[in-house]
This record gives structure tokens, C-alpha cells and sequence, in this order.
């Protein structure tokens, strides 16, 4: 079985452990045996000791440190396979009172849910807990935070201080502005926003179908938990059912999405790191969305024919932009499929329904999430996997003539155990069954 990666938020930094599970239970798995596990466990393992290497995390034998500044940076293809919690969608507004050459002047920043509704937020390094959601900030606005906190912790300085404590802020509020903050005065606020992934309106002109990407949060984006159960066939309109909205599940209000589609991101040469929206107002792109946009920005210039091919399912190609070991795992987050845009392209005739076999169906088109197995009168609920390894240990007990098996430290004849799940092995998921030699 795969690895499973989990987090616990410190205020020094983020602790990763990994755990496998092993028929009724989880066991940690030691560092050291991390990078050697197959498919993207191994890819997630090798960027965390690339951080140990370069002083951005401490490995101990059963957990890893991930600094907070780090955590920030790592791609949301490998966040997610970390089960770190997702890009944040709530936007921030930072309010100016005073001048930053007074002892007295401070940042105050208030942060809005995805229907702009003010909430109380917490920070904790690079991530934000509302409520009981926690989600996490992008690398630009982590340190834009991180230094309005150090300038507010000046007040009550001398000019001097307070200046050298502004600079961080006017260094970062550049990197997420494009633009230079004088120090003196900046009265105002700022509202910025974070996109994680996108989805594509698919407009057919006369010269073919034009391509206008829209502004996602990451959490839009299809897991990509390699553990979740396998779809079973149910056709397009299951897939539909699953998708997601232009306009509902759109990361800003659509006067600003207009605004960036044609007038920023339409008119503008290359991807930028941050766009202008409206007065004191920016979107903030995720690394990986800055180069899947620029291969949208490269097939709206390509011919119809090569559109309508890209159309069909765009994530070949932003993977092979991206080009590294999890490039497919991170197309797959980048790009969201929606119900308009389904509906568009197979009236072009060309869709191609999306294949993600970790995507689980609404309730009722799925086999149980449990399995109840009565053992000397104690029901246990076991998951498909559980159950799969169960019935995996009685034939191999059978095999080697071994009467008894173990499960959860407890040891149960193989006669009592087999009539307990011989009535379950049909109805287990097609993926489970498969697995099985």
C-alpha cells in the first residue's frame, strides 16, 4: 500500500509523517524508507529531503520539519499528495493606518470568505485556520504577512526602525503588486486574491474555438489522493455530475474575472506572477498556474486544428510544460473541467471526458464505504481495503495451512474468520478484487 503523508501545524514550522496501513491498522513508516516507496509517495519524499538538504527542514527518524517559508513554496501537486491543507480561497484586504515614517503607524489586515464575507482568521506561519478549515497561503503573500507583522511589532520605534522594518513589507507588497510602495505616507488598502487552478470558457469564432482561461482556488481541482476508491462505470453523465461551475466555483466576482480574461491576461505578452484587477485590487498566481497559463496564452495563437486537439483534454500538454516526475499528478490539480465547458466542447464535438479514476461518485453509485464483519460477537466496519487485505490473509493462511490469523492483536481460527467474510468477497470494488494474485 502507499505511503500516507500527514501534517500537524507547530509554530516553528510543519511536521510530516508517513504512515502504511497494515489490515486493521496504520503503522509509521521511518524516514529513512520514505524516497524508496513507488510512484508519487517517493516523488513528495525526495522534495522534503531536498529541503533537509538545503536547510528548509529538519528530518528526525519518524517525522520531518518543514519551515513555514518552505511550506509556502512547495508545489500544490506535492502539497496535496503531503495532505497539506489546500491553496486558500479567502482573499485579504490590508488597511493602512498612518504613515509607516510614524511610530504609531500599522498594517491591519481583515480576510474574506469566497462570498466576501468577513471572517476571523488566524494565522499560523503559512497557513490560515477559520473556524475548523484550515488552507494555506501562497509563497509571495506568506512573506508579505510574515513582514507587516514585523513592521507592526516596530510600533512605538524611532523613525529609523520603523523604515528599516518597512522595507520587507515595500519588497514584498512589490512582489504581489508588480509595482513600488513609496514609505511616504501610503494611505489605503489593498485586497489581494490567490489562484491555484483554472478552467477554460470555449468560445467558437470564425477563426476556430478561442480559449479564456477563469481564475480556480486549488481546492476547485480533483483530488488527487492516490488511496481514494477507483470510479466504476457509469458513463459521461456520472463524470458531469462531478463537475464544476464557471461561475459558482470562479475564484473572483465576475466583473474582475472579465476584467483579468480580457483585459489583462488577453492583452499582455507572457504569464505574470501577479496581476493588477482594479484600484489597490490583485490576483496572486501559483507558480505551476503561471506556466499551465502560458500554455494556454501559446494555443490560442495555434491553428484551429490545434485548438480543437488541445481542447480535447488539456493536460498533456501542461504536463509536459511543466516536465518533472509529478508533472501529470500537478496537470491534473491545474485544470478544472466544468459543466460549461463540457457543454461547449461536445457541442464542438471533440470532448474528451475526463479519466480520473480517484474522483468518488455521489453517494449512492458507489459500493458500501464500510463492511460490517461480526467476529466472537464484536462487529468491526472495515473499509474495502481492510476487508481486501482480510480476505488476502485467510487464503494465504489456507495456502501455507496455518489455522490461525491475526487481526488488530487478536487471534482468530481461519474457519471462524472465513465464514465471517466469505459472504463479503463479491461485493468488494472492482479495484480491490483486481489487486488481489
Amino acid at each position: 500500500m502507499a505511503l500516507t503523508y500527514s501534517c500537524s501545524l507547530l509554530t516553528d514550522g510543519v511536521r510530516i509523517e508517513a504512515t502504511r496501513r497494515r489490515l486493521l491498522r496504520s503503522v509509521e513508516v521511518a524516514v529513512s524508507d520514505w524516497v524508496d516507496e513507488p510512484g508519487a509517495s517517493s516523488v513528495a519524499a525526495r522534495v522534503l529531503m531536498a529541503a533537509v538538504g538545503g536547510q528548509d527542514a529538519r528530518a528526525d527518524e519518524k517525522f520531518v520539519l518543514l519551515s513555514h517559508q518552505y511550506a509556502a513554496k512547495v508545489p500544490a501537486s506535492i502539497a496535496d499528495q503531503l495532505n497539506m491543507p489546500a491553496l486558500s480561497l479567502l482573499s485579504v484586504t490590508l488597511t493602512f493606518d498612518g504613515r509607516v515614517d510614524t511610530p504609531d503607524g500599522t498594517i491591519r489586515a481583515r480576510w474574506f470568505d469566497e462570498r466576501t464575507r468577513s471572517v476571523w482568521a488566524k494565522r499560523v506561519g503559512a497557513f490560515v485556520e477559520v473556524g475548523n478549515q484550515t488552507s494555506r497561503l501562497s509563497s509571495a503573500l506568506f512573506e508579505l504577512m510574515e513582514a507587516i507583522d514585523g513592521f507592526n511589532e516596530s510600533v512605538g520605534s524611532d523613525i529609523e526602525a520603523r523604515i528599516t522594518k518597512w522595507q520587507p513589507v515595500q519588497v514584498a507588497l512589490q512582489e504581489v503588486t508588480g509595482s513600488e510602495v513609496r514609505a511616504d505616507g501610503f494611505l489605503g488598502s489593498l485586497t489581494i486574491y490567490q489562484a491555484g487552478s483554472f478552467a477554460l470558457d470555449a468560445r467558437e469564432t470564425a477563426n476556430g474555438p478561442d480559449l479564456v482561461p477563469v481564475l480556480m482556488g486549488r481546492n476547485k481541482a480533483p483530488s488527487l489522493d492516490d488511496n481514494a476508491p477507483v470510479e466504476d462505470d457509469g458513463g459521461v453523465e456520472a463524470i458531469e455530475s462531478e463537475l464544476r461551475d464557471d461561475s459558482a466555483d470562479a475564484l473572483l466576482p465576475p466583473e474582475l474575472q472579465k476584467r483579468f480574461a480580457d483585459e489583462r491576461f488577453g492583452s499582455s505578452d507572457r504569464t505574470r506572477d501577479a496581476y493588477v484587477l482594479a484600484r489597490n485590487t490583485f490576483v496572486i498566481l501559483d507558480p505551476d498556474l503561471k506556466v499551465a497559463l502560458d500554455v494556454v496564452r501559446k494555443m490560442r495563437k495555434a491553428s484551429p486544428e490545434d485548438r480543437r486537439n488541445f481542447l480535447r483534454n488539456p493536460r498533456p500538454a501542461i504536463s509536459a510544460a511543466l516536465g518533472r516526475d509529478d508533472a501529470d499528478l500537478a496537470a491534473v490539480g491545474l485544470f478544472v473541467e466544468t459543466k460549461q465547458y463540457s457543454e461547449r466542447v461536445l457541442g464542438l464535438g471533440i470532448w474528451d471526458p475526463p479519466k480520473l479514476p480517484w474522483v468518488q461518485k455521489k453517494a449512492g453509485q458507489w459500493a458500501p464505504e464500510t463492511f460490517p464483519v461480526t467476529l466472537r460477537g464484536r462487529t468491526m466496519e472495515l473499509t474495502p481495503e481492510c476487508l481486501d487485505d482480510l480476505i488476502a490473509e485467510v487464503d494465504a493462511a489456507k495456502q501455507e495451512e496455518r489455522p490461525d490469523v491475526s487481526i488488530d492483536q487478536e487471534t482468530y481460527s481461519v474457519i471462524e474468520v472465513e465464514a465471517a467474510v466469505g459472504g463479503l468477497r463479491s461485493r468488494l470494488p472492482r479495484r480491490a478484487q483486481h489487486e488481489r494474485p
